[in-house]
């Protein structure tokens, strides 16, 4: 915000063309203003309990339940050899 009032400052006065500079820059620092606002809302109104309860539980294995069905890396390395219309194997990772 520093940087930007002293660049319309400079342009205005110095370079007589360059109207609208100043107004330019309160638009820009109202609107940071407001997005540093927010930011500050949400660093201290947060998830960080229930988020960190929840990654808890899933190192504890109770979410193993969401890798069924998941093809693994090895599996599907395969399947796109089997498939694939070269002889060269496909190259890993």
């Amino acid at each position: 915000m520093s940087a930007t009032i002293v660049r319309a400052k400079s342009l205005t006065e110095k370079e007589s063309g360059k109207t609208g500079a100043e107004a330019l820059a309160d638009a820009y620092c109202r609107q940071a203003r407001r997005r540093i606002s927010q930011h500050f809302r949400l660093l201290f109104g947060n998830d960080d309990v229930a988020t960190y309860s929840l990654a808890r539980r899933f190192l504890e294995g109770e979410f193993e339940w969401l890798e069924e069905g998941v093809v693994s890396l090895e599996g599907y390395r395969n399947a796109a050899q089997a498939t694939a219309p070269s002889s060269e194997p496909l190259a890993a990772d």
